[in-house]
């Protein structure tokens, strides 16, 4: 919902936008006037002969205008549109800023901010439909937990099917059911969680991509997505997060 004080400053542009129009017109058309009188003087002038009176109005005029070409009132009108737009856009730019300082303002003072951000399964409540589903869960939980298997760059649902001896299927029902997200969102979440605490404890050792690659992501593109996707924010934000609160401490 746009705030009082924006829609005030919009009043006030479009007040200002429509003066200045104004004030351009009335002086585009009286100067267009002015100058349109004196060719027609210095037309009679050449008419009636007094060629000496005619030159010197052509000459004053060409003197005053060298080559320019006057605006038309729509050409004004249009530029002063896009300039209006400019300017509200602007605003609209330095208000996301203010609110994003404000954020990182807010989120700095806390000295939690990767644990709130930080994103866990918990294993112990879920309750699986079988055995079979409660061994499996188990594994999964070691291969995740323990072993890191999500750091694998390879790691897709076909493989890990192979290390739990099981079927891909069986491995994506039993992540939906379990943790009501498909198996890349699970696997991305793992990833972000360790990008997270790498941040936390290396904040200038590693660059973006080297993170990225470190956790197991493709490339920076993919781990931007599911970084701002987990976390709110691209993962260069979060890292001068990281280090206010660090030099803040």
């Amino acid at each position: 919902m746009v705030s009082k004080k924006r829609m005030v400053l919009y009043f006030l542009l479009a007040l200002a936008s429509i003066a200045i129009i104004s004030l351009w017109t009335d002086w585009n058309m009286s100067h267009r006037v002015d100058f349109n009188t004196r060719v027609n003087q210095a037309d009679n002038f050449y008419n009636n002969a007094d060629y000496q009176a005619a030159s010197t109005i052509y000459k004053d005029l060409v003197a005053q205008h060298p080559k320019k070409r006057q605006l038309t009132v729509g050409e004004g009108s249009l530029i002063f549109f896009f300039a209006l737009t400019s300017i509200v856009f602007f605003v609209l730019y330095l208000d996301s800023r203010r609110k994003l300082r404000s954020i990182l303002s807010n989120s700095i003072e806390s000295d939690k901010v990767p644990e709130l951000l930080h994103v866990d399964y918990h294993y112990d409540k879920v309750v699986p439909k079988s055995k079979a589903d409660e061994k499996m869960l188990m594994q999964l939980r070691t291969l995740f937990d323990e072993k890191e298997v999500f750091l694998d760059k390879d790691m897709s649902v076909d493989l890990l099917a192979n290390m739990l001896v099981t079927t891909k299927s069986n491995i994506s029902h039993l992540i939906n059911d379990s943790f009501h997200c498909n198996f890349p969102t699970f696997l991305n979440n793992y990833r972000v969680n360790k990008a997270i605490s790498l941040f936390d404890k290396y904040i200038d050792v590693y660059t973006i991509e080297a993170l990225a690659e470190e956790c197991g992501f493709n490339n920076r593109q993919v781990f931007h997505s599911a970084f701002k996707k987990r976390v709110g924010m691209p993962p260069s934000k979060f890292r001068e997060l990281i280090k206010h609160k660090q030099i803040n401490k």
